[in-house]
């Protein structure tokens, strides 16, 4: 039985060439006098000094359209990874209100959203930019995987993610007014960190600077500006809750780094795992838990964290350690016990914060 739809032709275009990152962000190739839909494949070495990328043609006319439902949105965004700055601001404000302070909780809302439309705006890039430098293809496990096939072009997410950095900026104005010196530089140091992730010129996370740019914009940024937005005030002790959530969330990325070592390696591109190796790598896991929950313990010397609060968390202790044992038994990137991983650490990170804001919410009722 025949293909109800025609196979795609192929062709290579060296990496050198001046015109992919066009054919890249727009997904078209012009042959034959026609516009066709290009796809990228695979990077293939042709010689030491010739490495080439095979594109998929598709005829536009008979390539089927995929709906763009909520499904689709919902991938597109990376819905399940929104709880990383979510989370983080239900745990502030529930810290506020344990220790008295008086909450706002219009501004509380408006800097929830705006810093879930900023989070988006960095998933949407990241997908972009991995992209453009053949980072993100058939078979690799990073990425959203939404511009694989062809629905929407890389230019096209690249102003979507504008689009959400304008709102969620936007969102931010009314704290920027009442508050402007603090806010003028946690909101310039988030708008900062969202553009230069995987973003020119700075791309952090290709030059192994992606690990401390998510612990700050997941972490003591995040939770600082949550406080400030919610209780006009920041005390050291919401820092250290920051840090709690900040390393959880470099638990995420690290977990991702493990397994991308080759393809990263590949492209070019160097994060903290690559540069350590898998075999220095895998023992980081552990350490970046270990000290997420020293800095809870700090919060309760200090006084400012009830140790009821922090007791709950303790039933997150045992994932956290089933998951570095697994890392740290495995015997590289595409070893077994690396299997979901990545899932398996953005359930820990929502799981901890979960069990913080109830530790929270019990220590207020009682």
């Amino acid at each position: 039985m025949s293909d109800s739809h025609p196979q795609p032709r192929f062709v290579e275009i060296s990496l050198s060439n001046p015109d992919l990152r066009q054919i890249l962000l727009d997904a078209s190739f012009e042959s034959e006098g026609r516009k066709w839909l290009a796809l990228p494949r695979e990077v293939i070495d042709v010689s030491k000094t010739d490495k080439r990328v095979v594109l998929a043609l598709h005829s536009r006319e008979d390539r089927p359209t995929r709906p763009k439902n909520l499904g689709f949105w919902l991938q597109t965004v990376r819905a399940p990874s929104l709880t990383a700055t979510a989370t983080p601001g239900l745990a502030v404000l529930f810290f506020g209100l344990a220790l008295g302070w008086q909450a706002n909780f219009v501004l509380f809302g408006m800097a929830l959203l705006g810093a879930v439309f900023l989070q988006i705006a960095i998933n949407i890039w990241n997908d972009v930019y991995d992209h453009l430098r053949l980072i993100d293809l058939p078979g690799t496990l990073g990425g959203s995987g939404i511009l694989l096939d062809g629905t929407l072009s890389a230019r096209q997410l690249n102003s979507i993610a504008w689009v959400c950095l304008i709102i969620g900026a936007a969102l931010g104005v009314p704290v920027l007014v009442l508050e402007p010196a603090l806010m003028t530089l946690i909101g310039g140091a988030a708008v900062l960190g969202v553009l230069g992730y995987s973003g020119p010129p700075l791309n952090l996370k290709y030059r192994a600077l992606g690990d401390i740019n998510v612990f700050l914009l997941c972490g003591p940024l995040l939770t600082a500006g949550f406080s400030i937005a919610t209780f006009s005030r920041v005390s050291s002790d919401m820092l250290l809750l920051g840090a709690y959530f900040g390393l959880a969330a470099v638990g995420i990325l690290h977990s991702n780094n493990l397994q991308d070592i080759p393809v990263d390696a590949k492209s070019g591109a160097r994060t903290l795992a690559s540069i350590l190796g898998f075999r220095r790598a895998r023992h980081l896991l552990w350490v970046v838990y270990v000290f997420a929950w020293v800095s809870l313990v700090v919060a309760s010397l200090h006084g400012a964290l009830p140790v009821i609060a922090l007791l709950p968390t303790l039933l997150a202790l045992p994932l956290a350690f089933l998951l570095s044992r697994a890392v740290l038994s495995a015997s590289g990137p595409e070893s077994g016990r690396l299997a979901g991983i990545r899932i398996k650490t953005a359930q820990l990170h929502l799981v901890m914060g979960l069990l913080l804001c109830a530790g929270l919410i019990l220590s207020s009722a009682l």
